[in-house]
């Protein structure tokens, strides 16, 4: 029971510092939002040094700490940081299949995150010999995950094939496999200069040094909402000479956009899909939103359809290790 307390405790002291930064001056925001993230990843490395000294069978609290590692090795990034522990050979055994999943999961981003594709890609193929067809989502997320951290490291081959075997997989899925091949043909993207592009009236050429996040999206997107809180996360930490955000909004009224970015705190830029390129959503291959673009200093994109997640293990990769 203590150590579960400490966890809902944990929860709920993260829960309530969220609001924080509408507390702080522009100038606070950066040193609060890497505090912040520290505080998490220290909480993180107690629970996972923690967790190593158990021993199996695991109690209903070592499980839940157990399963709080994974989430939030799987929301963060920290693939790596758990890999020991999800290659202890009898780790699964007496798990429930929901908690094998994610232990599977941790261990397929973990081989990407060692950039060991071969490895990653084989275990990922097995996962999806284990999947029901009518029951995507994880996998989805999983495939989403797993791509982003193939981008991430450069290797765009192993980031499409994600995508051909996802759709092999679900070969009697439509839904999934329509938006694997949508996913899979931004891709070629991925690697090349980026199309021109006007913002607004922010041109894309002249952000040229910095790494720009594009991002389009609308009030009404749900997934768009959701991952907004470690956007504002990301842009608090990188914001400035090196980082900038474009957010493209599809809706049609500014009121709106306005009203909407000072009810969630939104710093960047939101122009409006009709005042900028006219071809920009074509020259992107945005069907559906949230589509987003991470576009390097010298101008060429270096990832597609990453997350806040996504793009904040991307800038520690290229500017944390500088």
């Amino acid at each position: 029971m203590r150590h579960r307390c400490c966890y809902l405790f944990v929860v709920l002291v993260f829960g309530i510092v969220m609001h924080a930064p509408s507390l702080l001056h522009a100038d606070e925001t950066e040193s609060y939002a890497e505090s912040q993230h520290q505080n998490l990843h220290d909480q993180f490395t107690r629970t996972l040094d923690w967790f190593g000294q158990q021993s199996s069978p695991y109690s209903n609290d070592t499980l839940d700490g157990l399963e709080w590692l994974l989430d939030t090795g799987i929301e963060q990034g920290w693939y790596s940081e758990l890999t020991l522990l999800v290659n202890q050979s009898k780790l699964e055994e007496g798990l429930q299949t929901a908690l094998q999943k994610k232990v599977q999961s941790v261990r397929i981003l973990g081989f990407a995150s060692e950039q060991k594709p071969e490895e990653s890609l084989r275990f990922f193929v097995d996962h999806l010999k284990t999947v029901r067809i009518r029951q995507p989502n994880d996998t989805l997320a999983l495939a989403y995950a797993l791509s982003a951290q193939f981008q991430i490291n450069g290797d765009y081959t192993a980031a499409r094939e994600v995508y051909r075997r996802t759709i092999d997989a679900f070969f009697l899925n439509e839904q999934v496999r329509t938006i694997c091949e949508r996913r899979r043909a931004k891709l070629l993207l991925a690697g090349e200069e980026a199309p021109a592009l006007m913002a607004g009236d922010q041109a894309l050429s002249d952000l040229r040094g910095k790494y720009v996040f594009i991002d389009f999206w609308a009030t009404n997107c749900a997934p768009c909402i959701i991952d907004l809180p470690h956007l504002r996360s990301v842009s608090r930490r990188y914001s400035g000479d090196q980082f900038q955000i474009l957010g493209i909004s599809f809706d049609t009224e500014p009121s709106i956009v306005e009203e909407f970015k000072q009810r969630h705190r939104i710093d960047w830029a939101t122009p409006l899909l009709e005042k900028s390129s006219p071809d920009a959503r074509d020259q992107y291959r945005v069907i559906t939103i949230p589509s987003t673009f991470v576009v390097d200093p010298a101008g060429k994109i270096v990832l597609v359809d990453g997350q806040a997640r996504d793009v904040q293990l991307l800038l520690e990769h290229k500017l944390d290790k500088k």
